[in-house]
């Protein structure tokens, strides 16, 4: 695949929508990829969408490689930065240039910052051998109630030996992230138990070592299940469904959510 190609603003911006977790128009977003001479069977074999509402869908990156070098080939310059775009009234359309993550410790309970753009990662902190990815903001700031709880589960982890990072939802897998998150030899993800937890998931275990990712579940997940108020869409019944042998135990987790046709959000975790 050609790295180099005329910037396009509208497609620039849908990579940056998908690199991001926006919901996008797909079929607005196919008909640009075939206008550059993108084939219909690699937008098959790179992209799964989801629709959620009309005409919006949630993207799935099947094949980190080549989306990867699509990014590359069509990505914004100086004429698609952010800076430049909010001169034209169009900044959301752009990608942003950098990226930043909060850290916490047990020794260092005050966040620091992570800062990434695309030349450099700065980590005021020396990184530990582990790290625990948290979706919701209250787990983050409940950190040791956090961590309690998840040795009350099981879970095998040296809490003293930990960083403990904001995933802020779905910006975790921004891919500016992943060279830091691969120095980690066990990356632990506590995520929301549904079909965007599992989405992350999926695509963090893309990019990372093989073996490196855990995917933490409740000891009595049943049982909140069972008391869970928030009820699986037939849309996400169905999502579920694509993420089917990703790993062992992203497959009980898919069966228990659709046998109790229930979802979970991992702030509940702090109400027992």
């Amino acid at each position: 695949m050609e790295l180099q190609e005329k910037p396009s603003s509208k497609l620039a911006g849908y990579l940056s929508d998908i690199q991001s977790g926006r919901l996008i128009n797909y079929s607005l977003f196919c008909k640009e990829l075939i206008k550059k001479q993108i084939s219909e069977l690699t937008i098959r074999e790179v992209f799964d969408a989801v629709l959620v509402k009309p005409k919006r869908f949630r993207i799935t990156v099947l094949d980190q490689k080549i989306f990867e070098e699509i990014c590359l080939r069509f990505q914004m310059h100086e004429s698609g930065s952010r800076v430049s775009a909010a001169l034209s009234g169009d900044s959301h359309r752009a990608s942003v240039s950098g990226s930043y993550l909060l850290m916490r410790t047990i020794s260092e309970p005050h966040p620091v910052v992570v800062w990434f753009d695309a030349d450099k990662v700065v980590c005021p902190a020396e990184i530990a051998d582990s790290v625990l990815l948290v979706e919701n903001l209250e787990n983050f700031i409940a950190l040791h109630a956090t961590l309690d709880l998840l040795v009350s589960w099981g879970v095998d982890i040296q809490c003293s030996q930990l960083d403990v990072i904001f995933g802020a939802g779905n910006q975790i897998t921004n891919q500016l992230h992943m060279p830091f998150l691969r120095r980690y030899r066990r990356i632990y993800c506590l995520f929301d138990l549904d079909p965007g937890g599992i989405r992350m998931f999926c695509s963090l275990l893309s990019q990372v070592e093989q073996g490196a990712l855990s995917f933490i579940l409740p000891a009595d997940l049943e049982d909140r299940l069972h008391k869970s108020e928030w009820f699986l869409s037939a849309e996400e019944r169905t999502e579920l469904l694509r993420y089917i042998d990703k790993s062992p135990e992203i497959d009980t987790l898919i069966n228990l959510l659709r046998a109790s046709q229930r979802k979970l959000e991992q702030e509940t975790y702090l109400n027992r």
